[in-house]
């Protein structure tokens, strides 16, 4: 699904016209982002949240010159989807 198409779908179920419900996905998406840049995690009732993950440090190879290197340490961005999308997924694979 892409933006244009969420804004329709949410336009059709609520009437609200795709030009506002277009500046009230911005603004969540925007409000997101702030929370996410400040290092805080977002939680999305029913759907999940986005939340920081640390990546430890470690050694990796370097295939070209097959020579080791350093991996940093680094913080990754993660969804951690609710409980009943991952059941209904499991479910629909199965």
């Amino acid at each position: 699904m892409r933006k244009i198409d969420l804004i329709a779908a949410v336009s059709k179920k609520t009437g609200i016209p795709k030009v506002d419900v277009l500046v009230i996905l911005e603004a969540f998406f925007k409000e997101s982002k702030n929370h996410l840049v400040k290092g805080e995690s977002v939680h999305m009732p029913n759907l999940g949240d986005l939340i920081f993950k640390k990546r430890r440090a470690r050694k990796g190879r370097d295939i070209i010159n097959n020579t080791e290197i350093s991996i940093p340490e680094r913080l990754l961005i993660t969804i951690d989807f609710a409980n009943d999308i991952k059941q209904q997924v499991r479910e629909r694979i199965k």
